[in-house]
């Protein structure tokens, strides 16, 4: 990283902070996506259930 960046830590703690909120955000996301599917999955399967 030394090679890359030479004196300038604040670029590499901006870099690394950026990438460590976008890691963050897909992660909320995909949590998120990931609920969504196991309920829909979860209510469509009492529906059919449910049904006569």
């Amino acid at each position: 990283l030394g090679f890359f960046f030479g004196k300038s830590w604040n670029l590499l703690e901006q870099y690394i902070k950026g990438a460590g909120l976008v890691l963050l955000g897909a992660g909320a996301v995909a949590f998120i996506v990931y609920r969504i599917i196991r309920r829909r999955k979860k209510n469509s399967q009492a529906m059919a259930i449910d049904k006569p």
